[in-house]
């Protein structure tokens, strides 16, 4: 059955979602993403993802500052729809806009929630070392994540997992769980299912500090973190009577004795630093000038002689 969906996203996160239920037949009457934003040292406006994959499809795109705005609610109200789907979306929106629909509002969530409700679930889904993580499509409510889970697929995360791959991997994924919650609600056959308040945990906004190194945790934290938090914030590390360098590789060293954040060794794998169990090395760093390079390559240029310690960005 084709329904008439509204669909709001911003982030190339939604983007699969718009293409599978376009692909599957529905009509997209009325397609929401978030303004043009400055970006850039030139400081140009630059359209959002979802906003350049709809007109690509042909799609007119609505861009309203905010959906709390009066204006902005008429004109939503205006426009009689079946069903609205979220995706990566990025401002809350209000209990008029979630009712109007016959059949409501869903939204696909990158976690397996209750766990991880927030603005970041697959980059601290990482971070603590989670087992699995997945996708979830739900009923939405007004509190932040909350609503009735209609289906939810998970994956097993590994070690090889980092934030920018499983970003790809659980927006195709959970494009197809869209379509067929889309499709569920459309027969009738789909019930919600609510979720375990004890089991919820948070994943809030991501912080600069969030990617700052502490090496008084163990190996396994730490390569999580770098995982979780490569790209968004980015990692980084301080030499603690120096400049602060941005961290692009690293890997564990096994094993070794030493205070945390002492250099240890400088090889031609670069540099291998104390943490709390352990050491890691410090494989390719971008210091201030902004030129990646290994961290061989740096300490040839930079000695570092035995008591150089690393700590947190201040």
């Amino acid at each position: 059955m084709s329904l008439k969906l509204g669909f709001f996203g911003t982030a190339g996160f939604a983007v699969p979602s718009l293409l599978a239920l376009r692909d599957a037949g529905h009509s997209l009457d009325l397609v929401v993403c978030q303004p043009d934003r400055p970006k850039g040292r030139g400081h140009e406006l630059q359209a959002p993802p979802l906003k350049a994959a709809a007109q690509g499809l042909g799609l007119k795109v609505w861009q309203p500052e905010s959906m709390r705005e009066a204006g902005a609610l008429r004109t939503f109200l205006s426009e009689p729809l079946d069903l609205v789907c979220v995706v990566a979306y990025g401002q809350i929106l209000p209990q008029a806009v979630l009712e109007a629909p016959r059949l409501g509002c869903v939204n696909l969530h990158a976690s397996l929630l209750p766990r991880w409700r927030g603005a970041a679930p697959i980059e601290w889904a990482l971070a603590a070392g989670d087992a699995e993580t997945g996708v979830t499509v739900q009923k939405m409510a007004m509190r932040l994540d909350s609503g009735d889970v209609l289906l939810a697929q998970g994956r097993a995360l590994g070690p090889e997992d980092d934030a920018p791959g499983l970003h790809v991997e659980l927006a195709q994924s959970g494009a197809a769980l869209l379509v067929r919650a889309v499709e569920g609600l459309a027969s009738g056959t789909l019930r919600g299912l609510k979720q375990d308040e004890s089991k919820v945990t948070l994943a809030p906004m991501l912080k600069k500090s969030d990617g700052f190194l502490d090496f008084s945790r163990p190996r396994a934290e730490l390569l999580s973190r770098f995982r979780a938090f490569k790209e968004r914030p980015g990692v980084s590390t301080a030499l603690e009577r120096g400049e602060t360098l941005k961290v692009l590789a690293l890997s564990d060293a096994g094993a070794a004795g030493g205070p945390a954040g002492s250099l240890l060794e400088t090889a031609q794998r670069g540099f291998k630093v104390a943490c709390g169990d352990g050491a890691v090395w410090l494989e390719t760093l971008r210091p201030p000038s902004g030129k990646s390079m290994p961290a061989a390559d740096y300490a040839r240029g930079h000695p570092l002689g035995p008591g150089a310690r690393f700590i947190a960005p201040a």
